[in-house]
């Protein structure tokens, strides 16, 4: 493990913006698989069909199909998880190029940017308005655009109209972006608290395997808002 991070603070010291691509995109890959082999089949069970998701009703059910014949029903699939050979490698693909393109590109600039910044306006502060005024910003400014990029990117490219990305937003993005706010403050806060600024984008990297799995799930459920509801009020 040492190893690695030595290689990885190598290439990030002579090739930042390089390691940030591929690094962000093997992880946000890794996230999706995650995703998928965990749940794959569950926004085709859970809530009302919406000609507007992501992926159609007409297309998992086509993919359930498919699976049945060339799989049939196995432990594997009862217990809810995917066969390796059964997972959708275009949604993987597309995850993995969205991590790459903008989290190691915007996001390498973003916490690169905002270091400076606090140490700009905040050196002399106290460490808990230092760190607390980069928590603030990171959620109030990079968490919105990251996400707002996400559904739109990932919708799109899973063949997705501007008009289902609209619908994407308006359903999903505020209960989204709440259940953000319960992970990236806290780990963030840990991260600028405790990691030198050289370790900080390895620390968020590492936890965007979690928040890749986890946006991927939102992004593949059918009524996602709807179950957030349902889970507030108990039924």
């Amino acid at each position: 493990m040492q190893r690695l991070i030595q290689l990885y603070s190598k290439n990030l010291q002579r090739r930042p913006f390089t390691t940030q691509i591929v690094s962000s995109a093997v992880l946000w890959g890794i996230g999706d698989v995650l995703a998928q082999r965990v749940s794959s089949g569950d926004a085709q069970h859970h809530g009302s069909p919406s000609s507007s998701a992501a992926v159609s009703v007409e297309q998992q059910q086509q993919q359930g199909q498919l699976r049945d014949k060339t799989h049939g029903s196995t432990a594997s699939d009862m217990d809810g998880i995917v066969p390796l050979n059964a997972l959708d490698i275009r949604r993987a693909l597309s995850a993995s190029l969205y991590g790459g393109l903008f989290n190691g590109t915007i996001g390498h600039i973003w916490y690169t940017k905002l270091d400076e910044l606090a140490l700009a306006f905040l050196k002399h502060k106290s460490p808990f308005v230092f760190i607390g005024a980069k928590v603030f910003a990171d959620s109030i400014v990079f968490g919105p655009l990251h996400l707002g990029a996400y559904f739109t990117c990932m919708t799109l490219m899973e063949g997705g109209s501007l008009r289902d990305v609209q619908h994407k937003m308006e359903k999903d993005f505020v209960p989204t972006f709440a259940v953000e706010l319960t992970m990236w403050p806290l780990v963030q806060a840990i991260n600028f608290a405790l990691v030198p600024v050289t370790y900080q984008l390895l620390v968020v990297n590492c936890a965007t395997v979690v928040d890749a799995g986890l946006l991927s799930w939102i992004q593949h459920q059918v009524d996602f808002s709807g179950r957030v509801k349902a889970f507030i009020h108990g039924s």
